[in-house]
């Protein structure tokens, strides 16, 4: 069963092409226990020089009405910039990069799903491409991250081509 998810991974090629060019990296093969989870609560935060820059639902192809609102007056925007603040960026060795989070509001913890590059091939998602943070950044650091989400209903997918895929 592993073989056969591996074969059908779309990243693995890349990966394994990656790892060959630097030898300084030995292949680990991490196996994570399969969870339910909701894809309202998924999201990806962009991080650059150790302060969050941008928030993004993680599937776009998806509307929740009530999503805004959670994360604006609801704080969960806040609460995960605090998380990543506090307890990500600290003790994490790159200081760019991006970080998938997974929120339970039973509970109201988040968790860390995946850590990506800053860059191609990760996607943006809902940002239009990564030259975005690229001119964000050089006009002038963000005073607060930038929250992309799908706001209203429709057939919304993101350009493959942002991310060279």
């Amino acid at each position: 069963e592993v073989l056969l998810v591996l074969k059908s991974s779309s990243f693995i090629d890349y990966d394994c092409t990656m790892l060959s060019k630097n030898k300084d990296i030995a292949p680990v093969l991490v196996l994570r226990k399969h969870y339910e989870m909701k894809l309202s609560m998924e999201f990806r935060t962009f991080v650059v020089n150790g302060k969050v820059v941008g928030i993004s639902q993680r599937h776009p192809e998806h509307y929740f009405e009530f999503l805004e609102d959670k994360l604006n007056e609801g704080g969960l925007a806040k609460l995960m910039e605090m998380f990543l603040l506090e307890e990500v960026i600290p003790y994490f060795p790159l200081k760019t990069f991006t970080c998938d989070l997974y929120y339970v509001q039973q509970t109201e913890k988040l968790y860390i799903i995946d850590f990506n590059v800053f860059g191609i091939p990760t996607s943006p998602l809902l940002f239009e491409d990564w030259t975005f943070f690229e001119k964000l950044l050089k006009e002038n650091e963000p005073k607060e991250a930038i929250i992309k989400l799908v706001k209203s209903q429709g057939k919304i997918v993101p350009s493959y081509n942002a991310y060279g895929g």
